[in-house]
C-alpha cells in the first residue's frame, strides 16, 4: 500500500491482534511512511456485549473488566502517543441515539 502511494489507512481487524501485535502493527506503518485510523466502531463496544469473547487477545493483555470503556480506554492509552496513530473511527453516519 505504501509503495502505492496510500499514506493512510484503517484496518477494521487491528483490534483482534494482542498489545504487541497493536505495537508491531503501528511500528510497521510508521517505518513504510503510513498512518493508521484506529477503529473503535465495532458495535460490541457499544451494546455492552462481553468484549473478552469479540476481542480475545486484546482482553487478555488489558486483564480489565468486561465493561466496554474499560477496553476501550485501554486500547487508546495503548496507541495515543505512537506517532504513527492519525486518529480514531468510531462511525459514519451513526444514528443519534
Amino acid at each position: 500500500m505504501a509503495a502505492a502511494g496510500f499514506k493512510l489507512f484503517m484496518n477494521y481487524s487491528e483490534l483482534y491482534g494482542d498489545a504487541s501485535f497493536q505495537q508491531a502493527y503501528l511500528d510497521r506503518a510508521q517505518s513504510v511512511g503510513m498512518k493508521v485510523i484506529l477503529g473503535l466502531s465495532n458495535p460490541t463496544f457499544y451494546k455492552g456485549n462481553d468484549l473478552s469473547s469479540k476481542f480475545p487477545a486484546l482482553a487478555q493483555t488489558c486483564i480489565c473488566t468486561k465493561k466496554p470503556s474499560v477496553l476501550i480506554e485501554y486500547v487508546v492509552n495503548l496507541v495515543k502517543n505512537h506517532p504513527a496513530l492519525w486518529g480514531y473511527y468510531i462511525g459514519d453516519e451513526v444514528r443519534p441515539k
